[in-house]
C-alpha cells in the first residue's frame, strides 16, 4: 500500500480557484503586498481555505478564501502609540471594527473564541463585544486594502521595534 501525496494549493491557487473577477487581482495584488514585506502565507485550515501571515514569527493577520468570497481579518492589537496613524486611517480602521453581531443574532458561534466578545478601545474608541480578530475586511477593493496595507505596515513597524527593544535589553 502507498501514501499518497497530497500537495497544498498555494493561497495564490486558492484565490485564482475560489475567486472571480475584479476580486482575482485585488486578492493576488494585496498578497504580492504581504509576500513583499516578508509576509509568507500559511494554511491554517485548508478544508475553508484558511491562511495565516507572520511578521518576524508574530502572527499578525489572516486572508480567509471560500468559493467567490475574500475576506481579510487584521488580528493585531491597534493600539501602538509609538506609530502614529493619519486621521483618515484611523477613521477608516474605527468603520471596521469587527463586533461579534453573529452571536447577538442567532446564538451561534462567529469563531473568534471570546464569544460574545470583549470590550476595547481601539483607536481612543469604546467598543463592546469585539472579536479576536479585531478588523474585517469583507471583499475589500484595491482602495480598502491600500488602508488595510497601512495598518499593516504601522503593526510590522511595531513588532519590528519591539524585537529590536528586546535584542538590546
Amino acid at each position: 500500500m502507498s501514501e499518497s501525496n497530497t500537495v497544498q494549493p498555494t493561497i495564490e491557487d486558492e484565490i485564482n480557484t475560489l475567486l472571480c473577477g475584479d476580486s482575482i487581482k485585488t486578492a493576488l495584488d494585496f498578497v504580492a503586498f504581504l509576500r513583499a514585506n516578508k509576509m509568507a502565507p500559511k494554511c491554517v485550515d485548508a478544508q475553508n481555505s484558511v491562511w495565516c501571515f507572520d511578521y518576524l514569527g508574530k502572527g499578525t493577520s489572516c486572508v480567509i478564501v471560500l468559493k467567490g468570497w475574500f475576506v481579510f481579518w487584521g488580528g493585531w492589537d491597534v493600539e501602538h502609540e509609538e506609530y502614529p496613524i493619519d486621521e483618515k486611517t484611523k477613521e477608516f480602521a474605527l468603520a471596521h471594527v469587527n463586533i461579534c453581531t453573529n452571536f447577538k443574532t442567532n446564538g451561534k458561534e462567529c469563531g473568534c473564541g471570546n464569544q460574545p466578545g470583549i470590550s476595547r478601545t481601539i483607536f481612543g474608541k469604546e467598543f463592546d463585544n469585539v472579536c479576536t480578530a479585531l478588523l474585517a475586511f469583507t471583499q475589500p477593493e484595491a482602495e480598502t486594502l491600500e488602508y488595510v496595507k497601512r495598518l499593516v505596515e504601522m503593526e510590522n513597524d511595531s513588532i519590528a521595534g519591539a524585537a529590536k527593544k528586546t535584542e538590546s535589553d
